[in-house]
């Protein structure tokens, strides 16, 4: 399934859990190519700091329950690359994030040039994570 800019608009602040169904933390931001393609996610944890990245591929949106769903366990998550929400992305940054999870960056059609990252709006920074 492939997830858009607008539906990640939506989630933004809202609670990630891993492929096991656990939550870990929630929806910080997002980066995306200059077509306003998606290609990695920020997840912040409750219990850390840094914001950690992910690739958008194969996340699944519960629509219903207003979760976001990474096909990942909690700890590689939290063993992923961190990079600030307002900080822009670098190939070398990337192929990071893609090495960490074992994907592939040819897979996502690399633009040389980013958009500035999405964050979360002040409003939604207010709602805590609830475990």
């Amino acid at each position: 399934m492939t997830v858009d800019s607008d539906a990640l608009d939506d989630f933004l602040g809202e609670e990630v859990v891993d492929a096991n169904g656990s939550a870990i933390g929630t929806l910080a931001c997002y980066w995306e190519q200059d077509d306003g393609t998606p290609i990695l996610i920020g997840i912040d944890f409750e219990d850390i700091p840094d914001t950690h990245v992910a690739p958008v591929r194969d996340v699944t949106l519960n629509t219903r329950k207003s979760y976001v769903v990474l096909p990942f366990s909690k700890d590689r998550i939290r063993r992923a690359p961190s990079l600030e929400c307002g900080a822009d992305l670098d190939r070398a940054f990337e192929q990071k994030v893609f090495d960490h999870y074992g994907e592939s960056s040819v897979d996502y059609e690399l633009e040389p040039q980013r958009a500035s990252p999405k964050k979360v709006s002040a409003e939604r920074a207010e709602k805590k994570f609830k475990p």
